[in-house]
């Protein structure tokens, strides 16, 4: 089995690179998913963030993201905080992941901090779709309706595309089309389980 990381930076296409995996039949282990599961639904999660950060985060007993959100992106501390208390349990909910579906060829763990958070230790190879920073604030402006300024902070609150691309394995572009990448995305995979 090959355990692959997926990473990317906000708006550059992981989300959208994950899905062709998806699509492809492989499966996908998707840290973010997992995060908002435990956001939604662990309550020892809920009660410890509550508690570390504040009431106003709950509502209708789940954590608000968007609240909590605003919270870490200007806080790094606050971030750093966050992190503690929701990657150690995502760390082994992937690897209990991991240990039932062995028998797979390849495995895709799509983590957006793979790098920061060290779950490329997790892994054999790594992917980073990249793309250059004025289209990174492009897309969030129009994705997100974030102004220039709240996009550079999102994007300036994880490593630097430039710096994941020099620690992957593999860096696919997503400067062009969607159908580009997945061609990009088609020929790794082939590499990888040996057609």
């Amino acid at each position: 089995m090959i355990v692959l990381g997926l990473t990317g930076g906000i708006a550059s296409g992981k989300s959208t690179a994950s899905q062709w995996f998806v699509s492809q039949g492989i499966r996908v282990l998707d840290a973010d998913k997992m995060n908002h599961h435990l956001l939604n639904f662990n309550q020892e999660v809920i009660d410890q963030i509550s508690k570390s950060f504040s009431k106003d985060v709950i509502k209708n007993g789940k954590i608000d993201r968007e609240t909590l959100g605003k919270m870490v992106f200007n806080d790094p501390n606050k971030r750093k905080q966050l992190e503690q208390i929701v990657h150690p349990i995502i760390k082994s909910m992937i690897k209990e992941e991991l240990s039932r579906h062995q028998n797979e060829p390849l495995i895709v763990l799509d983590v957006p901090l793979l790098f920061e958070t060290d779950f490329d230790q997790l892994c054999h190879q790594t992917l980073v779709i990249y793309v250059d920073e004025k289209t990174q604030i492009s897309r969030l402006m129009t994705r997100n309706h974030f102004s220039k300024e709240e996009s550079l902070k999102r994007i300036s609150a994880q490593m630097s595309l430039t710096e994941k691309a020099k620690k992957a394995t593999y860096v696919i572009s997503n400067e062009g089309t969607k159908e580009e990448m997945y061609e990009q995305l088609k020929q790794l995979y082939e590499q990888l389980i040996g057609v």
